[in-house]
């Protein structure tokens, strides 16, 4: 199953019908019986993705797209954990780019989504230096040494 990218006329008019559309999309998504349950996960992830890409562009306000993605976390139990491993995917990008801007508009949505996603699941999928900015650690150095030495004696 594939899923159509967000449509360009929903961002633009995100307050009057975009939205909705975006969480009509997941709705219908997630009641879907007619697809494999992991084919439709990933089609929920990429609407996510593709909200939070809109963001990170500046196409959409991260204030906007985190009360979306609020009403989304609610359609499952799980959504919690998509939502992760999107912030993780797009870490790992906004990283990569070097762009100043686009990494400050994907912290400040990982921040504004930070009242419906636990600061556990968020230190498990993102970057140390990441969290550090985020103000979940103190200080990335340490935060690896920790995890080296925890993994270490899990051998």
């Amino acid at each position: 199953m594939a899923v159509a990218g967000l449509s360009v006329d929903w961002i633009k008019n995100w307050e009057k019908y975009g939205k909705a559309e975006v969480l009509q999309l997941c709705r219908n998504l997630t009641e879907s019986k007619n697809y494999e349950e992991d084919v439709t996960m990933q089609a929920v992830q990429q609407v996510v993705y593709e909200v939070a890409y809109h963001v990170i562009r500046g196409n959409l306000k991260q204030e906007q797209a985190a009360s979306v993605l609020g009403d989304i976390m609610e359609l499952r139990d799980d959504m919690c954990s998509i939502l992760a491993d999107v912030f993780c995917i797009l870490d790992i990008e906004t990283n990569c780019l070097e762009d100043k801007v686009r990494r400050d508009h994907f912290t400040q949505l990982v921040l504004a989504c930070l009242y419906f996603i636990s600061d556990t699941l968020l230190k498990e999928r993102l970057d140390p230096e990441t969290l550090e900015s985020l103000g979940l650690i103190k200080q990335s150095m340490q935060f690896n040494q920790k995890s080296v030495k925890i993994k270490t004696k899990l051998l």
